[in-house]
């Protein structure tokens, strides 16, 4: 509780100040990276998942007590999808699921056992930089997300991420004030 204390209140207490600009609160990114990590060549850093769900359980207390109306969520990533049943045991408002591939492929959550509603929490095109400055194929994989996610069950998408023109998966076509052909379709 000394960590809570000390540092997630003092957070919390500030988002309270600015709670009209604060869609969500992100208990975590990707937990699975502090079980899975890459410097640890995937293997266990030491916690497991039903520790980080614990943890989660708790900064949604906090967050409920400190700001209760602002939604409280997480994001699974690194291909673990059963990460998600224990996130459905968190009283969380969506859980977000974070998916990079190229064709825009996302595994369906209709027929999983999950009660909360899920959004895709990051997406966009996997590893092949080929085509990263490609405009027609970052906006195909963005229809293709969409579509996909829609169809998979998914309640809504945040596209990731508005990074340096030039960038992997930047918004920023070729100067800063030009934009991805996707950028006049984010809807969903």
């Amino acid at each position: 509780e000394h960590f809570f204390d000390k540092a997630v209140v003092p957070v919390l207490e500030l988002i309270n100040k600015y709670r009209d600009t604060v869609f969500a609160i992100s208990t975590t990114c990707e937990p699975e990276g502090d079980i899975y990590g890459t410097p640890n060549g995937y293997k266990p850093f030491g916690t497991t998942i039903e520790n980080m769900t614990e943890f989660m359980k708790i900064m949604v207390k906090y967050s409920r007590k400190y700001v209760p109306d602002i939604p409280v969520w997480s994001t699974s990533g690194w291909d673990h999808a059963d990460s998600l049943q224990y996130f459905n045991q968190i009283d969380f408002d969506f859980i977000g699921r974070d998916i990079y591939d190229n064709k825009g492929a996302v595994p369906s959550v209709k027929n999983a056992t999950i009660t909360t509603p899920v959004m895709l929490g990051e997406f966009g095109p996997g590893g092949d930089r080929s085509n990263y400055a490609n405009t027609l194929f970052h906006l195909e994989n963005y229809k293709n997300f969409i579509t996909n996610a829609k169809e998979a069950g998914y309640t809504g998408a945040f596209y990731w991420c508005y990074n340096a023109k030039g960038q992997w998966m930047s918004l920023l076509a070729d100067s800063d004030t030009s934009y991805m052909a996707q950028v006049p379709n984010i809807y969903y």
